[in-house]
């Protein structure tokens, strides 16, 4: 498992997803930070028969594979 933080830009996020996809990775998790550049890093992973997962938000306007998230609801109750 390789992890790479983009510290909120789209930018380096863009060229860190680009790199991954260079190497040969099989399957890109991403916390997208910007949904106009996350739609580009799904469209570039794709021609690169990569599979995407989106984490925590969702990527619109793509291809994606999976998206995973938390129950923001139950994560704010208190349980005894």
């Amino acid at each position: 498992m390789i992890v790479k933080v983009a510290e909120s830009d789209p930018s380096v996020q863009f060229q860190q997803a680009l790199d991954l996809i260079n190497e040969g990775i099989d399957v890109l998790v991403i916390v997208p930070v910007d949904k106009t550049v996350s739609a580009g890093i799904v469209t570039t992973a794709k021609k690169s028969h990569v599979s995407v997962v989106a984490y925590d938000r969702l990527i619109w306007d793509c291809d994606l594979d999976f998206y995973i998230s938390t129950d923001n609801i139950q994560i704010g109750e208190k349980t005894s």
